[in-house]
C-alpha cells in the first residue's frame, strides 16, 4: 500500500483442534490483522464472513476463503475478495475515528466468480471487476445520508451504514460522536451491508435496498421502508422506535440508488434507480399497501445516471443524467443542465416575488454549481469541499479552510435575471459571493448536516470526531424569526 498499514488475515481454531496458532477464547473468528511498515502489529478488526452457527475445528470445515486483499492506491480503501461456496463478494472497508466500517458488498454480475479485480492505479476510488458474464468499472464517492427539511422538522438526523446496520443519530437531540450512536438498526445480514439507503426530509422515514441473503439468487433484492418514530426532544427514554411498515423482494437487474417520496394522505412510495440491462436504465417506483412494498409505475432512463435529493418529500422527482442533464423524473423532460455530472446534488424550492423557484446545487471535482428550471447553470467557487441545503442558506466548505454562507433569496434573484447573459449572472453571483458571511474552521474538514433551529451545524474532521459550531448567519435567523412573531 501507500500507506502505513499492511493487511493480512489470521484465523483462530479451537484449543481442541491441534492446529497451530489457535487461540483460546477467539475460537471462529477469523480477523484482518494491519501491521505497520517496520513490522509492528497495530490493530485488528473481526471480518464476520462466516455463516456456520459452531466454530470449526479445522481448515476444512470453513465455508469460505479470502483469495486477496487489495488497497486503492491512496490507501483509503481496503478492499476484500473473499470467496464463498455459492460464489464470490467483494468488500469495500474504510476507517474513521480509529473505527473499520464496512460500507459495500459487490458481487458479480452475469456470474457468479470474479475473474480479475484491479484498483485503478491513479484514482483512488475507481475500481474494476471482471467476470466470465461482464467487465464494470465502478466510480465511488462518499455520500452523507442526512435530512435536509428546514424548521421546525429539521431534527439533523444522520445515518452511517456500517456492515448490516445503519447507525442512527438526531443531532437536533443528540450529538453522539462516531463510531458510536443513538440507535443501531439493523438492515440485513453482517456481512451484506445495504447497498443504499435513504431518509425522507424529516428523518423519520428510512428506506433500505439489500442484496438477499442468498448468494445464488440472481437479481435478488430486499426492500424495506421503516418508521423511526424519533423523539423530537429532550428527555428520558428511548431516542427512537423504528416500526417497519414496509417490505418485499424486488427482483431487479442491477439497483444503485433509492429515493423516498410522500404523496398524498401522508403515503410513501419509494423510487429505485436501476439497470434494466446493458442498454437502459429505469426509475421503479414502489409503494406500501398492507405492509408489502408493491410496483405502481416505472419511466425508463439512460443507463449510469442519479436521482437529485430534494428538500422536501412532495418535491418532484430529478433525475441527472452521465452528461449532467437535469430532468424531472416524472415525464423525463429536460428542465436545466450542469456542464458536467455532479455526483453530489440537492434541490431546493425557493420563494422569490410570490413566485416557486427550484434551485439545484450540484459539486463535481470541487467546483460548484448553482441553476434552476429552464435557466443554465452558472459557476460558483471552485474550491468546494462539501456542501448542504439548509433553511435559507446554501453553506459549503472550501479547501481554503473556511465555511461559506450563501443567502438562497440572493441566489435565486441572481439566477431569475438570466436573460441578461450567463456571464452577467455569474458576475452578479461573484459579486454577491464577496459579501458572504465566512468562517475559518479546521484543515479539511467536512459538513455533516446542519439544524437551522438549533442555530448549529455539524463537521467532521479528517481523523473522524465531530465539532459543532454556530454561525452567525443562522443565529441571525433564528433572531429574526423570532422578532418577527
Amino acid at each position: 500500500p501507500s500507506g502505513n498499514f499492511i493487511a493480512i488475515s489470521q484465523r483462530f481454531f479451537g484449543p481442541d483442534s491441534g492446529w497451530l496458532g489457535g487461540g483460546v477464547g477467539r475460537a471462529g473468528r477469523h480477523d484482518i490483522v494491519f501491521f505497520e511498515r517496520n513490522g509492528l502489529r497495530r490493530t485488528e478488526i473481526e471480518g464476520g464472513w462466516s455463516g456456520l452457527s459452531n466454530a470449526p475445528t479445522s481448515p476444512a470445515d470453513w465455508d469460505y476463503k479470502i483469495k486477496e486483499f487489495f488497497w486503492s492506491c491512496d490507501s483509503n480503501i481496503l478492499g476484500v475478495w473473499v470467496s464463498y461456496t455459492g460464489g464470490d463478494v467483494f468488500q469495500l472497508w474504510t476507517t474513521g475515528n480509529w473505527h473499520w466500517y464496512l460500507k459495500l458488498v459487490l458481487r458479480p454480475v452475469g456470474s457468479s466468480r470474479f475473474t480479475s479485480i484491479y484498483w485503478h492505479p491513479e484514482h483512488g476510488r475507481t475500481l474494476f471487476l471482471a467476470s466470465s458474464g461482464s467487465l464494470r468499472e465502478y466510480s465511488f464517492e462518499y455520500e452523507t445520508v442526512a435530512s435536509l427539511s428546514g424548521p421546525p422538522d429539521d431534527l439533523g438526523m444522520v445515518a452511517v451504514i456500517d456492515r448490516g446496520d445503519a447507525l442512527l443519530t438526531p443531532f437536533r437531540v443528540q450529538n453522539v460522536p462516531p463510531p458510536s450512536a443513538s440507535y443501531k438498526l439493523s438492515l440485513s445480514s453482517r456481512f451484506a451491508p445495504p447497498i443504499h439507503i435513504a431518509l425522507s426530509s424529516s428523518g423519520e422515514i428510512l428506506a433500505a435496498l439489500s442484496y438477499k441473503a442468498d448468494l445464488d439468487s440472481e437479481h435478488g433484492y430486499s426492500l424495506s421502508v421503516w418508521n423511526l418514530h424519533p423523539r423530537k426532544g429532550p428527555g428520558r427514554g428511548k431516542i427512537m422506535n423504528p416500526e417497519l411498515i414496509g417490505t418485499s423482494q424486488v427482483g431487479l437487474y442491477f439497483p444503485t440508488q433509492i429515493s423516498l417520496c410522500q404523496g398524498t394522505e401522508c403515503s410513501w412510495s419509494v423510487r429505485v434507480l436501476h439497470q434494466l440491462g446493458e442498454v437502459d436504465g429505469e426509475i421503479a417506483e414502489f409503494g406500501i399497501e398492507k405492509g408489502e412494498l408493491k410496483r405502481i409505475g416505472g419511466v425508463k432512463c439512460e443507463l449510469n445516471g442519479q436521482l437529485i435529493s430534494t428538500v422536501v418529500d412532495s418535491a418532484p422527482l430529478l433525475w441527472q443524467s452521465r452528461q449532467g442533464a437535469i430532468f424531472e423524473g416524472e415525464t423525463l423532460s429536460k428542465i436545466s443542465a450542469f456542464p458536467e455530472f455532479c455526483f453530489s446534488s440537492q434541490s431546493v424550492s425557493v420563494a422569490l416575488d410570490g413566485k416557486i423557484v427550484h434551485i439545484i446545487v450540484g459539486v463535481a471535482n470541487t467546483k460548484l454549481y448553482v441553476t434552476s428550471t429552464g435557466q443554465k447553470s452558472v459557476f460558483v467557487s471552485p474550491i468546494v469541499t462539501s456542501f448542504i441545503v439548509s433553511g435559507n442558506f446554501l453553506i459549503y466548505t472550501t479547501s481554503a479552510h473556511e465555511s461559506v454562507y450563501a443567502p438562497l433569496q440572493e441566489i435565486a434573484q441572481a439566477l431569475a435575471k438570466s436573460d441578461e447573459g450567463e456571464q452577467d449572472v455569474a458576475a452578479q453571483i461573484a459579486s454577491c459571493a464577496a459579501g458572504w458571511e465566512k468562517r475559518r474552521i479546521e484543515r479539511g474538514s467536512r459538513i455533516v448536516t446542519a439544524i437551522p433551529s438549533a442555530m448549529n451545524v455539524v463537521l467532521q474532521m479528517p481523523r473522524g470526531n465531530l465539532e459543532t459550531i454556530y454561525p452567525r448567519p443562522l443565529a441571525l435567523e433564528v433572531i429574526r424569526s423570532n422578532i418577527a412573531r
